[in-house]
């Protein structure tokens, strides 16, 4: 599963992880912490809104030829059983976010039958019924995070359908799900025990072990490093976009695939070899030069991910592992590509080299700001790791992945590129922000940068011709929340106390703004259920994230106090 040579910045990181102190089974008798991973993306859905889709993915597969469905449902539930997580659910306690473990039960697995007369028609149907299955949110305090469902396309010719969120899931632990799947549904048809390794420990006691890892010297120094690093980052990658940056990200997105050509490819990997890095370098390097020309920055941070799985017992669970490097650099007009290429190996080598901070950490200790329009610092990332996922191969039947014509965005632009073989990739795009056509001149643009870095290193950065940006309208960052002009004279009082106790700021003013204050996103969650428990109502970390100074958020909790007496109020029926 894990490419050996050195390709990609996961093997990479795999190949230079120091030892690791041993995994334990935590104490299940008390609250079970969740990980930086899972703080970070429960903390994202709840700025999104708690109905949002952004972070459930879709993974459909036909299923043609005799399809035994009773050894299909056990295998889903037995996979289900297998990893506790994908039967976790989440709440608060004290302030903290953490998992609740649920029991494992039976997953009902009918065949829903397709509409339609004709062969087109029910086609048509499917695609209506996947994108609303889709569509249902999930609520992280009490739904399953992975959810089943059988379409019956005709006699033996079925969908399956995998929904499962973010916060449970990785590029990885597809594979995973899916090795786990197929040998779970062939001993169901065999009558057979599966034959699966053990799981001595599960993702829960993972997220207790990072948290005593956290608290080491290793970490600090870490910590101290990426504090220095990303010191002055600019907030924002303000690509020129088709439309101006909403206040709050929709998550709707689509994508262009691309391929390079086999001359293209083998000049990549020559470049490679002379320049003593991995092709990832290269196509990162050549990705960082367009970036910047096109949004005319020279100082950018661009996100990767790193599969955080230290130590073996890990291999084989499912669960969020990846974290996020942000990858910081200059690219000044003047440089060359070879002198671009060189800075991008050195920036990957060290951020690999300092991995072992939780993403989600790094915004809470560097206090990055959030904002419900924009990802914290990295808005554009770049992956090598769909080469991981191993395809579900069900014994008997032909199956075939079925890829979403939508997608959903977590990020304005994300790069999906091969690391070995052919030179191909897709460029998933935020629908928001851009058109279609204009991501289209925006891959001609990275391919013309790639072709000059393989083949002409001594070109400047500032001398290459490209078509640049079909429109000059740069996406502007959303302005800070203005003060209200009339808080709530009633709650004031209550929030400022609330927000004091919190920032351990006993001087907060109305016009303070919480995250100028210091606050964090664990400090807003904090925050938010202190005033949930006093008020006796649901006041999400959104509202804060939406009207993040004192007044506007006193303003906010206002207007929640008196939607929730409305709503308590006996009608009138004299």
């Amino acid at each position: 599963m894990v490419n050996k040579d050195l390709t990609d910045p996961l093997a990479q990181w795999l190949a230079m992880a120091p030892g690791q102190a041993d995994m334990e089974v935590a104490d299940r008798t008390r609250p079970l912490p969740a990980s930086a991973a899972q703080r970070g993306l429960w903390l994202a859905q709840q700025i999104s809104g708690e109905r949002s889709t952004g972070y459930v993915v879709r993974h459909a597969y036909r299923l043609r030829g005799h399809l035994h469905i009773d050894a299909l449902a056990s295998g889903v539930s037995k996979l289900i059983e297998r990893h506790e997580i994908l039967r976790t659910t989440f709440t608060v306690v004290d302030g903290e976010l953490t998992q609740r473990i649920e029991p494992a039960t039976d997953v009902p697995l009918d065949p829903i039958p397709i509409p339609g007369t004709t062969p087109e028609q029910r086609l048509a149907a499917l695609d209506q019924m996947l994108a609303s299955e889709v569509r249902r949110p999930v609520d992280l305090e009490s739904d399953p995070m992975l959810r089943a469902r059988l379409f019956q396309l005709d006699t033996d010719d079925a969908i399956l359908l995998l929904v499962v969120h973010h916060i449970a899931n990785d590029a990885w632990s597809m594979g995973v799900l899916h090795s786990d799947l197929a040998e779970l549904y062939a001993a169901a048809v065999d009558a057979r025990p599966p034959q699966l390794p053990n799981l001595p420990v599960q993702y829960a006691d993972f997220a207790s072990w990072q948290h005593g890892q956290l608290s080491g010297p290793e970490a600090t120094e870490q910590l101290a490093y990426w504090r220095t690093r990303l010191n002055g980052a600019p907030p924002l990658l303000a690509v020129p976009t088709d439309r101006p940056r909403p206040p709050v990200q929709s998550f709707a997105g689509g994508w262009i695939s691309f391929h390079g050509s086999p001359e293209l490819a083998a000049a990549v990997d020559a470049t490679a070899r002379g320049a003593a890095v991995t092709r990832f370098t290269v196509l990162l390097a050549a990705f960082q030069v367009v970036l910047s020309r096109w949004s005319g920055q020279h100082d950018l941070v661009i996100g990767t991910g790193v599969s955080q799985r230290p130590v073996p017992e890990t291999e084989d669970m499912i669960g969020p592992f990846t974290n996020v490097l942000p990858l910081r650099q200059t690219i000044r007009p003047e440089l060359t590509l070879a002198a671009v290429l060189a800075e991008s190996g050195t920036t990957l080598l060290t951020a690999l080299r300092h991995g072992e901070v939780p993403f989600e950490t790094l915004l809470d200790k560097l206090d990055v700001p959030r904002s419900p329009a924009f990802n914290p610092l990295t808005q554009v990332a770049i992956s090598s790791h769909e080469g991981l996922i191993e395809p579900l191969e069900l014994t008997g039947l032909r199956t075939d992945y079925l890829p979403a014509e939508q997608v959903d965005a977590q990020r304005d632009l994300t790069l999906f590129i091969t690391t070995e073989g052919a030179l191909t990739g897709r460029l998933a795009y935020a629908a928001d922000l851009f058109d279609k056509r204009t991501i289209a001149t925006l891959v001609a643009d990275y391919l013309t940068v790639l072709d000059a870095a393989a083949n002409r290193p001594g070109t400047g950065v500032g001398d290459l011709v490209l078509q640049g940006p079909p429109r000059k309208t740069a996406a502007p960052a959303p302005q800070p929340t203005p003060a209200s002009t009339a808080p709530d004279d009633t709650l004031l009082p209550l929030v400022r106390e609330a927000w004091a106790a919190v920032l351990n700021r006993p001087d907060v003013t109305p016009v303070d703004d919480f995250f100028l204050l210091g606050g964090t996103s664990m400090a807003a969650m904090r925050l938010c259920t202190r005033l949930s428990y006093e008020l006796g109502i649901r006041v999400p970390v959104r509202s804060l994230f939406g009207a993040s100074r004192l007044s506007a958020f006193t303003a906010r909790v206002h207007d929640l106090v008196a939607t929730h007496l409305s709503h308590d109020r006996p009608s009138d029926n004299r």
